[in-house]
């Protein structure tokens, strides 16, 4: 189910051309959004002095990765996020909409009570 099937209500409207007014749409990785209270957000590992950057790993086909580098994709990937005026991260994008700390651990809880069923 997507979010909007579970009527959690939005703090913030619009999207990622049209950002509410006083807010602009940014960039960020997992440790930020750890930093501005996202529970769900892993830092991972950031890629030690000597490793190969992912974008040298990537190969066509499937492929089985370990742990280790599962982390360091997390680490190294952004998500659009929206800013307040003082530059702090208020919400993320997905599913279509802006989703705060909050509404994003509602959303979470929804989708485990949801697969207890």
């Amino acid at each position: 189910m997507k979010g909007s099937d579970y009527n959690i209500p939005r703090t913030f409207e619009g999207d990622l051309e049209n950002p509410p007014a006083g807010y602009t749409v940014g960039e960020a990785t997992q440790g930020d959004l750890a930093d501005a209270g996202f529970r769900h957000a892993e830092r991972g590992e950031p890629r030690k002095p000597g490793e190969a950057p992912l974008d040298e790993l990537l190969v066509s086909g499937q492929q089985t990765i370990t742990m280790e580098t599962a982390r360091r994709i997390l680490a190294e990937s952004w998500v659009y996020v929206l800013r307040d005026g003082d530059g702090r991260i208020v919400a993320t994008w997905d599913e279509g909409r802006w989703w705060t700390p909050d509404e994003s651990a509602e959303f979470l809880a929804a989708l485990l009570a949801e697969a207890k069923r």
